[in-house]
């Protein structure tokens, strides 16, 4: 499976999980099909840190999609200006930070990561320091053991036995990517996230 394929899955799944929030609580099998998509999400940006030209444009990009994305998510999950949670941007954007430091090998590299982490919890992103945790895991490309007991002690200490277990659905898909980065997407698919929320958010109200 290239790259371009799994970002294409993390997408219906996400577009999926959202349809289910926001629209159709009740379905709960919606739900359970979302939780592919963030651990795809922290897997890929491990791969796009392998391959980016220029770190700080990656970050860059990130931020400023975190920035645009921010009321088109308050809209669709909360109806209105939400400070006191932040989309997952946020989140991706601290955890490729922490990965790219714990891969420099400094010293107290992991004591930054680990700050990164709380950071995140601090300010209420999406998935919080969860997030942040796994990129640093599926970013690593460690043994297929030790990444599917990590992130089922990972999940189970932060959500405990409930439908985020679905997340560990993702290994098989992440362990088929054989290095390649497949067609070329564009900036599209960074831009749908905003998008689709706008279109649920308003659907909603």
């Amino acid at each position: 499976m290239t790259g371009a394929q799994l970002k294409i899955l993390a997408l219906t799944a996400m577009t999926l999980d959202h349809v289910g929030a926001v629209l159709l609580p009740q379905v709960r099998l919606l739900r359970m099909v979302g939780r592919l998509a963030m651990p795809i999400y922290c897997f890929l940006l491990g791969e796009g840190l392998r391959h980016t030209r220029s770190l700080p444009r990656y970050l860059g990009r990130l931020l400023a999609l975190a920035l645009l994305s921010e009321w088109p998510f308050d809209l669709a999950f909360s109806s209105g200006v939400n400070w006191g949670y932040q989309n997952v941007f946020f989140t991706l954007v601290l955890g490729l930070t922490a990965l790219a430091l714990v891969r420099t090998g400094r010293r107290g590299a992991w004591i930054g990561a680990a700050g990164l982490a709380m950071l995140a919890h601090s300010l209420h992103t999406d998935y919080g320091w969860y997030g942040v945790v796994l990129t640093l895991l599926l970013g690593s490309r460690a043994d297929r053991t030790i990444t599917a007991a990590g992130m089922a002690l990972l999940t189970l200490s932060a959500f405990g036995f409930s439908i985020q277990l679905w997340a560990l659905a993702a290994l098989p898909l992440l362990w088929s990517y054989h290095g390649e980065q497949g067609r070329r997407l564009g900036f599209w698919t960074y831009l749908y996230y905003p998008a689709h929320l706008l279109l649920l958010g308003g659907l909603a109200i």
